[in-house]
């Protein structure tokens, strides 16, 4: 019988990879609660998640890889739901990042209120690795971004 991984282990391999809860969460379509859970050892985290998640940080995926070109196909038949992150520029809108529902791990508002963090998984083009991709945005010119990624996010707790 295959057992679960110590919190310690759960712990460990996020912290690795440079990750937050919540976007360590997001790569298994998880809660941020549950992500906590497992750390704390409150709940035991399932080998096939973690399992998961290993994949998730060392394996690029299928539409990622068409977008750098490394696989013929259109990517954007890959995506089901794009978002672009702006900044004002002298008054007017200037595109900063690009998330697709498919790669958005977390969204994770700053103390302040006034800025948040968007952090999706993207792949090098160096190296066709996965990496955590974070973005700082003024969350009062990217209302459109908070409502997109509000429902991401409830559509992956309702399937976890």
């Amino acid at each position: 019988m295959i057992s679960s991984p110590t919190p310690e282990a759960v712990r460990n391999a996020r912290l690795g990879a440079g990750l937050t809860q919540s976007e360590a969460a997001g790569l298994v379509y998880a809660s941020p609660r549950a992500w906590a859970n497992w750390e704390s050892g409150a709940r035991k985290m399932d080998q096939a998640l973690f399992h998961l998640f290993i994949q998730r940080l060392t394996s690029p995926s299928q539409a990622a890889l068409q977008a750098l070109g490394i696989l013929e196909g259109n990517p954007a038949q890959s995506y089901s739901q794009l978002v672009v992150v702006i900044q004002l520029v002298d008054g007017r809108p200037q595109p900063i990042d690009t998330v697709a529902k498919e790669n958005f791990l977390a969204y994770e508002i700053e103390n302040d209120d006034a800025y948040a963090v968007i952090s999706s998984l993207a792949i090098d083009r160096r190296t066709a690795k996965p990496y955590v991709h974070r973005v700082k945005l003024v969350r009062a010119q990217n209302a459109h971004v908070e409502k997109a990624v509000k429902t991401w996010a409830q559509d992956r707790d309702s399937q976890s």
